[in-house]
């Protein structure tokens, strides 16, 4: 069974752009729903660093089901493939300062569950870059072959355009619209 692995953005930009508490609060409603009943999940860094801000992004965020969140560092094959991760990635990229501070991030953990687990697939609003020095998560899934959403390669320009959604069900890092869509959530 698929597992959603939610990327930080994948919260924050909703909350500030598309889908705010007080404009829209049946949406964090149902997407709380969803992880508690459903295959959504995220990682304890991206937990940790919503967390630090204290809003109602993070007041949100503690509501969720600790048991969907998920410890990187204390899962053996995750940190196995992290390991691998960070010795492509300095191959990959120019700058290693740039790298160290990706591998700092949830972001590499997050592709790391990602490599571990075939059933991962990573849930994002991070644009695409095919940048030298700097790695960003669909940049990277390109990089180690796994496939990604037609609205991540195109920084969303055509995402409503796009009328057969099946490329989806192979992709390894979507869209929270996708990822929705996929779950079956319709708002």
């Amino acid at each position: 069974m698929v597992k959603f692995l939610f990327d930080a953005n994948a919260f924050i930009t909703p909350f500030n752009i598309y889908y705010h508490p007080e404009i829209a609060p049946g949406f964090w409603l149902k997407l709380k729903n969803y992880f508690e009943t459903r295959n959504f999940y995220t990682i304890k860094k991206v937990y940790e660093e919503i967390l630090e801000k204290e809003d109602r992004l993070s007041n949100w965020m503690k509501e969720l089901p600790s048991q969907k969140i998920l410890d990187s560092e204390n899962d053996a094959k995750v940190m196995e493939k992290y390991g691998e991760l960070s010795d492509f990635l300095l191959q990959e990229y120019e700058s290693e300062e740039e790298v160290e501070a990706f591998l700092e991030s949830a972001d590499a953990y997050l592709i790391a569950h990602a490599m571990a687990d075939e059933e991962v697939v990573i849930v994002t609003f991070e644009k695409y870059s095919n940048s030298p020095t700097t790695p960003n998560i669909p940049a990277v899934c390109e990089k180690l072959n796994f496939n990604f959403s037609i609205a991540l390669q195109q920084n969303y320009e055509l995402i409503w355009e796009i009328k057969n959604l099946d490329h989806l069900s192979s992709c390894k890092c979507i869209t929270l619209f996708e990822a929705m869509y996929l779950a079956g959530v319709r708002i």
